[in-house]
């Protein structure tokens, strides 16, 4: 079998998309992490965020040892990253980031973004990037 010439595997859905090392999977732990440190949510924030991440294993993430980082996983922190600067084209001051992701908006359906991505997986969160890359237009 020959390998792809972009280096993508096949995944389980027969999408490509690029293996995730160790290192970069722990890297992603530390910066998630940290962005949820900002926004100063609590763990099971956190956890809902991810997918539904177990205790055990967001305190892994915790300590920047992610583990294997699965597909889905792997969107999710590529879209709170992308939140994340979002945010920053917006606000100056974390009180400001803070503030907007619990307000309720009206282009939201008057829920706050947070409860937006926490509540409608993956929608959720490809729904509050696209805002905030309206927003920040």
């Amino acid at each position: 079998m020959t390998r792809p010439q972009n280096g993508f595997g096949r995944g389980s859905g027969g999408d490509r998309y690029p293996p995730i090392s160790k290192d970069e999977a722990d890297a992603g732990a530390r910066a998630i992490v940290r962005l949820f440190a900002l926004w100063e949510l609590t763990d099971a924030e956190a956890q809902a965020l991810m997918g539904g991440l177990g205790s055990e294993r967001w305190q892994r993430w915790k300590q920047g040892r992610a583990g294997v980082i699965e597909r889905e996983c792997a969107l999710r922190l590529s879209l709170l990253l992308g939140v994340h600067v979002g945010l920053k084209t917006l606000f100056s001051n974390p009180a400001g980031v803070r503030a907007w992701i619990r307000t309720p908006r009206r282009d939201l359906g008057g829920e706050a973004p947070l409860s937006v991505m926490m509540a409608r997986s993956i929608t959720g969160l490809e729904q509050v990037r696209y805002l905030l890359a309206a927003l920040g237009q």
